[in-house]
C-alpha cells in the first residue's frame, strides 16, 4: 500500500503542502531513535576519555598517552552495509594542474572506491557539521532555525541522517537534555525547469538562451533574471507554507497567496543540499526564492558533504537516476492525478475509513492536494518503494541505522572537523575525537593507518584529510 494511502486515516492531521510524507520503509525502519547498540565494547582509551569533562578536553588535560586506539579497533562490518560500498572518492594526483570548471556531478579526476571505514568517517563528520550548524554555538551567525528545507531530492537522505544522530550531536542543556529538532520540510529546486518554467529558458546547443543572449551555465543565466521574480513565481512557493485553513485553494491568485499569512514570515530557515556545484547555484537561487517569498525571514545555507570533497559526491547521488533517494522527480502531473484520485469517495471507502467519516477525511486531502497544485513545480512526486528497483533506498536507510550502531560501539573513526564549520563549532569536533579514545594529535597518522588497509595509495595529500588537531 502505498504512503498517501497509509497517512491519508492513521494521521489526525493532514500535513501542510510542503511536506510530503516519507517513504513508507522510513516508516517500517525508523531513523528517528533507533535502538542504542548491543555491541557497544569496552574500550579502555574511551573509558578514560569519558571521565573527562569537556572543558578538560579543550584545555588539553589529558594524559595523551592514554588515548591510544589502534587501527583495528576501527574496523568495520563489511556483511552489514550494502550502499555505502559503492561510495567513490576523488584519485588524488600529483600534477592536476588547473582545476576546470565542473558541472554537477562531474569530475576533473578519476574516482577510485573509498575505505569503508573511510567512507564512514566522512559520512559521520559530515552529519556532524550539519548538526552543529543547525544547533550552533555562533548564535549570532548561525542562529537555531524555525524550520529547515532539505532540497530534494539528493538532501532528503541528509535529513534521515540528522534524524538518526541528533541526541547524539545537538547541544544539551544543563539538565542533560538535547533541544527538540526543528520542523523541517522538503522543496525541489530543480534549476532548469525553474528557469524554463519561470522565465522561458531554453537550451539550444549547449547553451541556454534568454531572450536574445545566450549563456553557457545555470548560475550565469539565473543571475541575468533573478530581478525579474513576480508574485506569480514567488507564490507558488509561499503557497506551501500557508498559515490557517484555507479556503478554496485552488481559486486563489497569485496576489492574494501573498498578502495571506504564511508560517516562515519574519522566521529563522535553513536550507540544506547534499552538495554544490562550482557556483552554489541551487543554494543561491534557493536562498533568493525563500527571501523574496517570506519578507522579513532569515535565510542561510549550508551543503552535506565536504567541500574540499566536492570532486565527489555522497554515494546516493545519481545524476541520471532518479531511485535510491525515497522521492521522484518534479512531476506536476502527479498531484493532478492525486487529484482525481481524492475527487472519488470510493477511494477512501476502498482504504477502510468508515463510511460516516469519507467526507470529512475527504475534503481534508482534497483541500491539501489543491495547495500542493499551487506549488507543483517546486514539489517531488511521491515513490513506491515496494518496486523500486534493487532496494536502493531501503538500503540506504539501513546503512544509516549500521552507522549509528558502529558510532555507539565506537567502531567509527572520528572526523578531524570541517572547515566550513563555524569557529565556535570547530571545537565540537576535537571533544569527540577524544571522546572516542583518540589522541587528536595522531589522528592524521591513524586515519592514514585505518584508511590505506586496502588500499595502496596512501598517504595521501588529499586537503580533506589534513586532519586539525584540539
Amino acid at each position: 500500500m502505498s504512503i498517501e494511502k497509509l497517512n491519508l486515516y492513521s494521521e489526525p492531521e493532514i500535513p501542510s503542502a510542503a511536506e510530503p510524507e516519507e517513504p513508507s520503509a522510513e516508516r517500517e525502519t525508523p531513523l528517528v531513535e533507533p535502538e542504542e547498540s548491543s555491541a557497544e565494547r569496552e574500550i579502555p582509551s574511551v573509558e578514560y576519555a569519558e571521565s573527562l569533562s569537556d572543558e578538560e578536553i579543550l584545555a588539553r588535560k589529558y594524559d595523551s598517552a592514554k588515548l591510544d586506539r589502534q587501527p583495528d579497533e576501527f574496523e568495520l562490518d563489511s556483511s552489514k552495509y550494502t550502499r555505502f560500498k559503492l561510495q567513490t572518492v576523488a584519485k588524488v594526483e600529483q600534477n592536476q594542474g588547473e582545476k576546470k570548471r565542473l558541472r554537477d556531478g562531474e569530475s576533473s579526476q578519476k574516482l577510485r572506491q573509498a575505505n569503508l571505514e573511510e567512507t564512514a568517517s566522512i559520512m559521520l563528520g559530515s552529519v556532524q557539521k550539519v548538526i552543529y550548524g543547525i544547533d550552533s554555538l555562533d548564535q549570532e551567525k548561525c542562529p537555531f532555525p524555525d524550520e529547515i528545507i532539505y532540497l530534494d531530492k539528493s538532501g532528503r537522505p541528509v535529513s534521515w541522517l540528522v534524524n538518526t544522530f541528533w541526541e547524539d550531536f545537538a547541544l544539551k542543556d544543563e539538565n542533560g537534555q538535547v533541544k527538540e529538532r526543528p520542523k523541517h520540510s522538503y522543496v525541489n529546486i530543480d534549476r532548469g525547469l525553474i528557469l524554463q518554467s519561470f522565465f522561458g529558458m531554453t537550451v539550444m546547443d549547449g547553451a541556454i538562451k534568454y531572450d536574445d543572449d545566450y549563456y553557457s551555465n545555470h548560475y550565469d543565466a539565473w543571475m541575468a533574471c533573478r530581478d525579474k521574480l513576480n508574485d506569480e513565481h514567488l507564490s507558488q512557493l509561499r503557497a506551501l507554507f500557508l498559515e490557517g485553513d484555507v479556503e478554496n485553494p485552488d481559486e486563489l491568485t497569485p496576489e492574494q497567496i501573498m498578502k495571506m499569512p504564511a508560517r516562515l514570515d519574519n522566521k529563522n530557515i535553513l536550507i540544506i543540499d547534499e552538495v554544490s556545484s562550482n557556483h552554489k547555484t541551487t543554494l543561491e537561487m534557493a536562498e533568493t526564492l525563500f527571501s523574496k517569498a517570506f519578507p522579513g525571514c532569515n535565510v542561510r545555507s549550508m551543503t552535506f558533504w565536504p567541500e574540499s570533497a566536492s570532486r565527489s559526491v555522497p554515494v546516493w547521488y545519481h545524476k541520471t537516476d532518479v531511485e535510491g533517494r525515497g522521492i521522484g522527480d518534479v512531476e506536476p502531473e502527479f498531484y493532478e492525478d492525486l487529484l482525481k484520485q481524492y475527487s472519488n469517495p470510493g477511494y477512501f471507502r476502498d482504504l477502510g475509513v468508515p463510511e460516516d467519516q469519507i467526507e470529512q477525511v475527504q475534503a481534508k486531502a482534497v483541500k491539501k492536494v489543491k495547495m500542493q497544485l499551487l506549488g507543483k513545480r517546486l514539489l517531488s512526486s511521491r515513490v513506491n518503494l515496494a518496486i523500486e528497483r534493487q532496494n536502493m533506498t531501503r538500503e540506504l536507510m539501513s546503512d544509516f541505522r549500521q552507522l549509528h550502531e558502529d558510532y555507539l560501539a565506537h567502531k567509527v573513526l572520528p572526523s578531524g572537523g570541517s572547515k566550513d564549520a563555524s569557529p565556535l563549532d570547530k571545537k565540537r569536533f576535537a571533544i569527540e575525537i577524544v571522546r572516542q579514545g583518540v589522541n587528536p594529535l595522531k589522528l592524521r597518522e591513524l586515519d592514514e593507518k585505518v584508511f590505506s588497509k586496502d588500499n595502496p595509495e596512501y598517504p595521501r595529500k588529499d586537503p580533506r584529510f589534513a586532519r586539525g588537531s584540539a
